[in-house]
């Protein structure tokens, strides 16, 4: 008798495998007066689009919502959006959907949809690594990577084949593996701001992972805090993604306390009036995971 093999809801998932048949991004343009109309930012999911591993959760985010982080955080001159997430949480490497299920054709893809354009990259942990790696590979003006993996072999370390078996599986293929270290990718020719937690042990050992002449190229900016994702209070990232290259460049090699950056950029009572709002709305997330969990 064959031995069964394990199911994995993010890759095995009949409503997986049926949305990865469709496109998994979106495109939006701004016609705003203000708009730079020349400017394309292509803004990349992390592993949270959906949470937990489950269908309910699924069928919730991806399939009710049909959600795309970073669409209530756009930048706020661009001309042109694009939105791209990774259904199957594989850090790209899968590719996105059943046609560009490869890093190569998802880069064919997005230079023919950035043609002529001046171009930006966000995201942040897993889309953080596909913002470097994309925003690399296409040459793009400026990445805005958050606590971004940068070594996917320094993420194995913590994971396993039942979780993230794409990665398992391409780590096996010399060509592709090559995408696992963003060390073969980082170039001068990009700028790159780098915001780091540098009080969490998972971001400064993927940070310590890359090489030294890579190091040189990431703009890093620190926060005092262990926080992945954003390191800093989310009500200010509008305000950071308008920055001019001279605001950003003034906060390179600094380490900030993220309320007093909060209260320098939008002051006390606006903080203050985040913070508790944050409070309850994690309070009600909490509860909406607890209810998702449920298979």
């Amino acid at each position: 008798m064959d031995k069964k093999e394990p199911f994995i809801f993010q890759i095995d998932s009949p409503a997986v495998l049926k949305a990865f048949e469709t496109k998994n991004y979106c495109i939006e343009y701004n016609t705003e007066e203000k708009c730079d109309s020349n400017l394309c930012v292509i803004y990349f999911s992390s592993n949270e689009i959906y949470y937990p591993n489950t269908l309910k959760s699924f069928d919730y985010s991806i399939i009710e919502r049909d959600k795309y982080e970073w669409k209530r955080n756009k930048h706020p001159y661009a001309g042109k959006h694009i939105f791209i997430r990774d259904i199957r949480k594989q850090w790209y490497i899968g590719g996105i959907n059943s046609k560009l299920d490869t890093p190569l054709k998802l880069t064919d893809f997005l230079k023919k949809e950035t043609e002529g354009f001046k171009i930006y990259t966000i995201g942040s942990s897993a889309g953080g690594f596909a913002a470097i790696l994309f925003g690399s590979l296409l040459k793009v003006k400026r990445i805005y990577a958050f606590n971004s993996q940068l070594n996917l072999e320094v993420t194995m370390q913590s994971s396993s084949a039942l979780v993230d078996p794409i990665l398992f599986d391409k780590v096996k293929d010399n060509e592709v593996k090559s995408y696992f270290d963003l060390s073969n990718f980082i170039t001068d020719s990009v700028d790159y701001y780098y915001f780091q937690s540098c009080y969490s042990k998972m971001d400064t050992d993927q940070y310590n992972s890359i090489s030294s002449h890579s190091k040189k190229h990431l703009r890093i900016i620190r926060f005092k805090t262990s926080n992945h994702g954003f390191p800093f209070l989310r009500i200010n990232l509008p305000y950071i993604l308008a920055f001019d290259k001279n605001s950003l460049e003034d906060l390179v090699g600094k380490s900030f306390n993220l309320i007093f950056f909060s209260i320098r950029l939008i002051g006390f009572i606006a903080t203050i009036q985040f913070l508790f709002k944050a409070l309850v709305d994690r309070y009600h997330k909490k509860r909406i995971e607890a209810s998702l969990k449920k298979k």
